[in-house]
Order: C-alpha cells, then structure tokens, then sequence
C-alpha cells in the first residue's frame, strides 16, 4: 500500500513540476518585435532599405520615410520614420501597410523641433527571395500624407 501511495505522489509531484516549467518555458518564449504603437528614437543603419524622405503638406520642416529592415536570418520589419526639423512642435500618428503582414499603428503623439523618431511594426520571419513593401500614412496636425 506504501508503495502505490509512493507512486501516486511521484507522479503529481512529476506532473508538477513538468507544468510548472511549461510555464516558465512559455513566459520566456520568443515573440515578435514590435515597438508600435508607441514613438521610439530611432537611428537607421545598413541593414535598412528606406524611401526617399518625403516633406510633409501639412508642415514645412517636417519629413517622413518608410524603412524596411531585414535581418541575416531574413526577419523584416517596417518602420515610420519621421523628422521635426519646424521651429514648433506637431501632433502626429501613423498607420504602416506592408506587403509581408507586419502591419502597425503609431500612436498619436507630440514631436518637438529637433527630434526623429520611428513607429516600429512587428518583425516577421519573410524567408528568402520574397518581394518585400510597404507604405506608410503619416497624420500631421490632422492631415495625412503617403509615403
């Protein structure tokens, strides 16, 4: 009877511990990054392929790109870039459409003079050879614009 008992109480004790590191192994599971739908700094590099940079209509001074960038292990990811180079500050938000379904929406937010800053939208494995593009929707003070 001791020795069933045993038994039975190894084996809840083993299904215990086997779901607790289930849990833990999910917690730590690698996700997408994404910094939409918030503005971060941000600093282009080799790694990014952007459109020319574009002036807003809705305020001289300020420009706007949409940046793809590809990783070595051909994780793309799109990015809204925009510049504040006016003497005042603008309220923006963005929208980024991607042709590799990492799409994202940015935040309304303020841009002060001097700054850039980027909407990042979710990276995604896109593997080799495949056409990759996107188009972003800048809101300035209330007017939208292409890029």
């Amino acid at each position: 009877m001791r020795r069933l008992k045993s038994r039975a109480f190894s084996r809840i004790l083993t299904a215990a511990v086997l779901s607790v590191l289930t849990a833990v192994g999910l917690a730590f599971t690698a996700s997408p990054a994404s910094a939409a739908p918030y503005w971060q700094e941000v600093n282009t590099g080799p790694t990014w392929s952007c459109n020319p940079t574009k002036i807003h209509p809705a305020k001289a001074g300020v420009g706007f790109q949409t940046c793809i960038v590809v990783n070595a292990n051909y994780d793309a990811q799109a990015v809204l870039v925009v510049v504040n180079n006016s003497s005042s500050a603008i309220q923006l938000s963005g929208v980024i459409d991607t042709s590799f379904g990492a799409d994202a929406s940015c935040y309304s937010s303020t841009l002060n003079p001097g700054f850039r800053r980027g909407c990042f939208g979710p990276t995604v494995h896109v593997g080799s050879g495949v056409t990759l593009g996107a188009t972003s929707y800048l809101t300035v003070n209330g007017t939208t614009a292409i890029n």
